[in-house]
């Protein structure tokens, strides 16, 4: 298979835009950027990446580092621009031309990940669908509308223009529009060839907020965090991950890490059945320390640190200052003594180091 990437992360916006900044969104686009170029994750070449942040990555992984250094140019002169964030006019003609690119393609897949400000539209015309939009740099509150990519249009159109398969995820809010307003048009054709094969995995229910987690910095899309968590390392014992599969996996795993019932993510998927077919490649390991500090056992006592399959992973000895392991992310641990009397289990999440007092 041939794959393709759009990826977009928005922290900050210009004033004009009348939204507030956010803390996760570039961070969660450097990280699904990751998983894309990795042979075993997206697969996506160098030169099929199209990336754009802002700000830029303060932090990004040695193989997006890598691709930073020579990103992949868009479809206008002198971007991506690391000095603001995309316009619409920068993301539909490149996904125009990309679609282009792959219509004579039989197995072309395009990655669409949008992390940012979102809003769902409300029409007037019982004709059109609401949609979900992604606030781009160019976003005016109106009418008239400016500065909203259309996603469900989006995707209707890459499929309609040369793309066999559609993967999209969008880490925004869907907050419904205080205006009624259908969304933009994009210009070219949104009518799909029938059963053409998409998927498509929203951060929130229609009508609701997409939240950051943890409270405090460094802060990530719940969403997103959960969901590059899967695509890395879920799989069953053939090595598979379908979209079914994934969309179990981050409607649990949201529940887990923001508290029951505070976000629904939603997935659209065709054909849901047999389960579409994501990934056929090995997880991906990846690890994080875990930073003890000892607080309750007195120095020298020996501590056991166990994965959620009850192995043992670790063993650390307590002391004044805090000691660290290198461990699997994704998954809940326990640190315990040899006498049972001290347990403590914990989530490992990263992709940072996990702090525990025992």
């Amino acid at each position: 298979m041939k794959s393709w990437a759009i990826v977009v992360g928005i922290n900050e916006y210009p004033p004009a835009a009348g939204v507030e900044p956010l803390y996760g969104a570039v961070a969660d686009a450097a990280d699904f950027a990751d998983w894309a170029l990795h042979k075993d994750g997206g697969s996506v070449k160098p030169d099929r990446l199209y990336f754009w942040s802002y700000p830029v990555p303060k932090l990004p992984s040695a193989r997006l580092q890598q691709y930073l250094k020579k990103p992949t140019p868009w479809k206008w002169p002198a971007t991506p621009d690391a000095t603001r964030p995309p316009d619409v006019r920068d993301i539909v003609p490149l996904a125009l031309q990309l679609a282009g690119e792959a219509h004579d393609v039989t197995d072309g897949r395009i990655y669409v990940f949008f992390a940012g400000h979102g809003v769902q539209t409300v029409s007037v015309d019982v004709q059109k669908d609401p949609q979900t939009c992604f606030i781009t740099n160019d976003f005016r509150p109106g009418p008239p509308t400016m500065g909203l990519i259309p996603c469900e249009d989006l995707r209707r159109g890459l499929l309609a223009s040369g793309f066999a398969e559609v993967i999209m995820f969008l880490d925004c809010c869907r907050m419904p529009m205080n205006f009624n307003e259908a969304a933009p048009s994009l210009g070219w054709p949104v009518v799909p060839i029938p059963d053409s094969p998409y998927g498509v995995g929203r951060a929130a229910r229609r009508g609701t907020k997409a939240l950051e987690t943890p409270d405090k910095p460094p802060k990530r899309g719940a969403f997103s965090r959960v969901l590059v968590g899967g695509l890395r390392r879920q799989r069953n014992k053939k090595n598979q991950l379908t979209l079914n599969d994934l969309e179990t996996y981050v409607c649990t795993e949201v529940d887990r890490v923001l508290g029951k019932g505070k976000q629904h993510p939603q997935f659209e998927i065709e054909p849901r059945n047999p389960p579409y077919m994501l990934i056929t490649k090995p997880a991906i390991s990846q690890k994080s320390e875990i930073v003890v500090s000892f607080t309750s056992v007195r120095a020298g006592t020996v501590v056991h640190l166990t994965n959620h399959a009850g192995n043992r992973v670790g063993k650390l000895k307590a002391g004044p200052k805090p000691v660290a392991v290198d461990a699997e992310i994704g998954t809940i641990y326990a640190l315990e003594t040899p006498d049972h009397k001290h347990i403590k289990t914990f989530p490992h999440d990263g992709p940072g180091a996990t702090h525990v007092d025992f």
